[in-house]
């Protein structure tokens, strides 16, 4: 094993949060006629077996760059790995990546020329993806589909919306994705409650924002940890989470949680979110809690880790977060989730809610890679039925049992590992999927991450009528557009971020709206709304 660091590992407690279930959408769109080099496999001679196991009848080895998050151990000592070698007769250098590092690490790899065989969990972008598609670094996978990908290939029949998704602007495929079908950790931004802090204020769980200020406001006073202390937060998260949250109760992001600033308005027109009358009054409800101390003062820059520590010191009252472990294990049983959309003035009630198309760039082999058949054999196996469940579960009667009712259950030497392993850290020593962006299908019969917990699930379960109708993943912008919209995008974030923080904290008072939005059109709004408008007519075709 080849490691990439040498930054000490996070601390046990706070790194938790990681396995419990990060998910970054990075899909896209339908193809356009832009082309790409063509990017063809470099196999000198493939020893490939077109089904069955072994894959390869003489022993090779491949080596790939895989993201690792704090808790996981070297992938080589990761039970799953060891067996599927026996299957396969492929072994693997590992390159763990380090998760905090991984951006920055793959970057340095790619602009290095010593490429490893592919990479695994490294969190490519749609836009890195088109980049170096383009450049003819990454193996277009198309031509490889039908003989040697039969389980990718029927998970994209059943997931169409992942197909259009992860094709790049000449058409192609270029990487295996992240598939994520279950419910709850497309429901990124759920809103959960301290019981014991409702039961000791009487207060109920809110319906609509009106009643969440209210909720709020009874439970400022509540000294959870008992310290006598004033510690205690009403509302914590970061505050994209808040403002996600609660974007559905004003209309807004009726295309999904990937797209945070452009959508669909009621009259069918393509509606910029952060200069639009609905942003500003979700802004505006923002600011007073606010100014009365009900939001944490940190969210405008909060971590997980940071929510995680918070949580465990018993100072928060509600927060928002995908999943109610963030909490801590002192407390997290103690939160239940709302069970309903909170409704907005106009009656809005809608919950924002990602794409199947998680990460589209899990998996990509490189120009580098000798055993293209070989690489794509062994990587298809984790879109099938066993591959999901080996993936996920492990071995059954080992990591796994199946109950009566036939769900899939973790035996205690995970749930309660005699050695007084935390969950995320059992897990990891048999099975690899702690910390997103894994290659394969995360479903409600296998996946067990923190989402689908019994408090996280039930929570989701009472938005699910609410979820969002329409979802678009992460566009692909043609090669002809791709580095305008990312050079537009980052100065209209940067700039949405920027106000924002100013207009909830007081800095910039609300009389001056008409002036930040103006500053859009020096930004460039025209350009990247135009490109925006192009990209989703050619996706929804």
């Amino acid at each position: 094993m080849k490691r990439i660091s040498s930054k000490k590992v996070l601390s046990v407690l706070l790194s938790a949060v990681f396995a419990a279930g990060m998910f970054s959408g990075c899909g896209q769109a339908a193809a356009s006629s832009s082309a790409h080099p063509v990017s063809s496999s470099t196999s000198s001679s493939s020893s490939a077996n077109t089904e069955g196991f072994p894959i390869s009848d003489e022993k090779i080895t491949l080596r790939i760059a895989v993201m690792q998050t704090a808790i996981q151990p070297d992938f080589n000592e990761v039970e799953m790995f060891k067996k599927y070698e026996e299957m396969t007769n492929i072994h693997i250098e590992w390159e763990m990546i380090p998760q905090e590092f991984v951006a920055e690490r793959r970057n340095i790899i790619m602009a290095s020329g010593e490429l490893p065989d592919a990479f695994m969990r490294c969190g490519f972008s749609t836009t890195d993806i088109e980049n170096y598609a383009t450049q003819g670094m990454f193996v277009k996978l198309d031509d490889y589909m039908d003989q040697y990908a039969p389980n990718f290939k029927a998970a994209l029949e059943e997931y169409p919306d992942v197909d259009s998704g992860i094709r790049m602007s000449d058409g192609s495929i270029y990487s295996f994705p992240y598939i994520v079908s279950a419910l709850s950790p497309r429901v990124s931004c759920k809103l959960f409650f301290n019981t014991k802090a409702l039961e000791g204020t009487n207060q109920k769980l809110p319906t609509t924002t009106d009643e969440l200020y209210d909720t709020l406001k009874g439970l400022a006073s509540y000294d959870l940890n008992g310290n006598g202390e004033p510690d205690e937060i009403p509302l914590s998260g970061s505050i994209e989470a808040i403002i996600e949250l609660l974007n559905g109760a004003w209309g807004l992001q009726t295309r999904g949680a990937s797209h945070p600033y452009v959508d669909v308005d009621t009259n069918g027109d393509l509606r910029f979110i952060p200069a639009s009358e609905e942003y500003k009054e979700v802004l505006e409800y923002v600011a007073k809690l606010y100014s009365e101390g009900l939001i944490d003062s940190d969210a405008f820059t909060i971590k997980n880790t940071e929510l995680a520590a918070k949580g465990e010191e018993g100072r928060v009252l509600a927060f928002s977060a995908i999943n109610h472990s963030f909490m801590g294990q002192t407390y997290q049983n103690d939160y239940v989730g709302l069970d309903t959309a909170l409704e907005g003035h106009g009656g809005e009630k809608t919950v924002p809610t990602a794409s199947t198309l998680n990460a589209t760039g899990a998996f990509a082999i490189t120009k580098a890679n000798k055993h293209v058949e070989e690489t794509i054999r062994w990587i298809d196996y984790f879109y099938s039925e066993e591959g999901m469940q080996k993936y996920f579960m492990g071995e059954e009667g080992v990591t796994f049992e199946v109950a009566s009712d036939g769900s899939y259950q973790y035996l205690p030497i995970i749930n309660e590992n005699p050695n007084g392993l935390s969950f995320e850290q059992a897990v990891s020593l048999y099975v690899p999927w702690a910390g997103g962006c894994n290659p394969t299908v995360a479903n409600d019969k296998y996946f067990q991450g923190a989402a689908m917990k019994t408090i996280s699930l039930k929570a989701a379960n009472a938005l699910a009528p609410y979820a969002t109708k329409t979802i678009w993943p992460t566009f692909t912008f043609s090669e002809e557009y791709n580095q305008t919209m990312a050079t537009l995008s980052t100065d209209i974030g940067t700039y949405v971020k920027e106000m924002r923080a100013q207009f909830i904290t007081g800095k910039k008072p609300f009389s001056e709206w008409e002036d930040y939005v103006r500053e859009f059109e020096k930004i460039g709004l025209e350009e990247y709304m135009n490109i925006y408008k192009e990209t989703a007519a050619r996706y929804e075709a």
